[in-house]
């Protein structure tokens, strides 16, 4: 039995609002599931570029599903990316339940399993792992496994303090979070054994993750490729609006993706 305030029904319970989602995927996009083990398979869908030379597997933020993402898979593709867009355990489709825990351990198993899917023609696309708020903890996890093919990271509006991340589940600890926690969860740690190629994105006007927290992560991170991206007038939820948004992640993108 753990006593990780991070397995806690109460932190659980106050971190996920999962929800069902039917919603067919548009023209041209596909639905798959993908084991994560033996008795769940999480939800992804995934959006092929006509000629992909790049793949981006983006863990979304809480609150959000798949199909929320249909009316961004367009500015992807514009750069030569097929988008894989997954959701969480109990969300949409995805089976089983929610746990932080389960967040973390599955997103290196969903991009071993992607991995053969996401191809071009002539082969195996490289991979950018994008995770949108929440999904930055999956983006912290693969920076710390670094699995073969993954090319580059992003985090967009991601949180870089563990304590002030449980503070906002309004869980109180006492002390500082054990050794076993850090290890596990530290997104500063992960990033510190990263060499990965790196872009943050934050919102300057973000009210729900300081923006300090951006530069937290930056400044962790061990790789030399690393850029960090304020959006001036946005926040959170509004920062993929920006123009700026797109010309950082899709010059990223374009970096990352294989030569014609």
């Amino acid at each position: 039995m753990t006593n990780s305030v991070f397995d806690a029904a109460a932190f659980t319970a106050r971190l996920f609002f999962p929800f069902e989602d039917d919603r067919p995927a548009p023209g041209g996009a596909q639905d798959i599931m993908v084991p994560v083990s033996r008795d769940v398979r999480l939800h992804v869908r995934v959006h092929p570029a006509r000629r992909p030379r790049v793949a981006a597997v983006l863990f979304h933020g809480n609150g959000e599903l798949v199909a929320d993402y249909d009316v961004f898979a367009p500015r992807y593709q514009q750069a030569d990316t097929t988008l894989a867009v997954v959701d969480f355990r109990g969300y949409g489709r995805s089976e089983g339940f929610p746990s932080y825990r389960s967040v973390v351990a599955d997103a290196p198993k969903v991009v071993e399993e992607l991995r053969p899917i996401l191809r071009s023609e002539t082969g195996p696309l490289p991979i950018v792992v994008v995770g949108r708020s929440l999904g930055s903890a999956c983006a912290a996890e693969i920076a710390r496994q670094a699995p073969a093919g993954v090319s580059g990271l992003v985090i967009e509006s991601g949180f870089g303090d563990l304590e002030a991340f449980v503070a906002r589940r309004d869980m109180r600890t006492d002390g500082p979070l054990p050794e076993a926690d850090q290890e596990a969860f530290c997104p500063l740690r992960k990033l510190r054994q990263s060499t990965l190629p790196l872009l943050l994105i934050h919102g300057a006007q973000d009210q729900l993750i300081d923006p300090r927290e951006a530069r937290l992560l930056f400044n962790a991170a061990a790789t030399h490729e690393k850029q960090l991206v304020y959006i001036e007038g946005h926040g959170h939820n509004d920062v993929m609006q920006a123009s700026a948004y797109w010309r950082a992640l899709s010059d990223f993108l374009r970096a990352r993706a294989v030569r014609p």
